[in-house]
């Protein structure tokens, strides 16, 4: 450029514009407020504008089933157009994969379209989808290890699950890094308590 000539610079975009998004999460229901060990969990789409929360819809109704069970461990596909989550509904006390779309069109209080995925085990959870057809979870009895499966791109079906982990203590919340080398996940010490490796 030449003598006195400036750069224009692009303009700052608002900080709330990155509080601007759709957060699904599990809130705890206690049906007796005067024991909090007795508790379910729900899956939650939480609508954020300028970081204020404008709206909570429920996605789950676990807790308000006869016979209560939890959702959690909620995961997204890497388009946005899927939840992933972790549900004990059903007979027994194993946890199974499930995915729905994060709405509720007909306003039966349930996510639409919800599919099994089956994985069933008594500790299924930590689950991750991080692009494409790789997705990551937790699941065991007893101790649980990391597995990587592959799922379809409209998240239908679950195959090929194969075992990563083989430490014979808890495996927990897997994360693929950034440029996919690394799997971090959280593991018991020697002690048994929970540390991150």
């Amino acid at each position: 450029a030449g003598a006195g000539a400036t750069q224009s610079a692009l303009p700052a975009a608002p900080a709330s514009a990155c509080f601007d998004r759709e957060l699904a999460l599990s809130r705890y229901h206690y049906p007796d407020p005067t024991n909090i060990a007795v508790n379910w969990q729900d899956v939650y789409l939480l609508s954020l504008r300028d970081g204020i929360a404008e709206r909570a819809l429920r996605l789950t109704q676990g807790a308000n089933n006869r016979a209560p069970y939890d959702n959690i461990l909620q995961d997204w596909s890497p388009d946005g157009q899927r939840l992933l989550f972790v549900s004990s509904r059903g007979a027994g006390p194993n946890r199974s994969l499930y995915a729905m779309d994060p709405q509720d069109a007909d306003y039966d209080g349930e996510g639409d379209n919800l599919l099994y995925l089956g994985q069933d085990a008594a500790e299924l959870g930590g689950v991750h989808w991080p692009a494409g057809e790789l997705l990551f979870f937790e699941k065991g009895d007893g101790n649980s290890d990391i597995f990587h499966a592959k799922i379809d791109p409209a998240a239908t079906k679950v195959t090929d699950a194969r075992q990563v982990t083989r430490d014979g203590r808890y495996a927990l919340q897997p994360r693929l890094s950034g440029d996919g080398k690394w799997l971090l996940y959280t593991a018991e010490n020697a002690l048994g308590a929970a540390w991150p490796r």
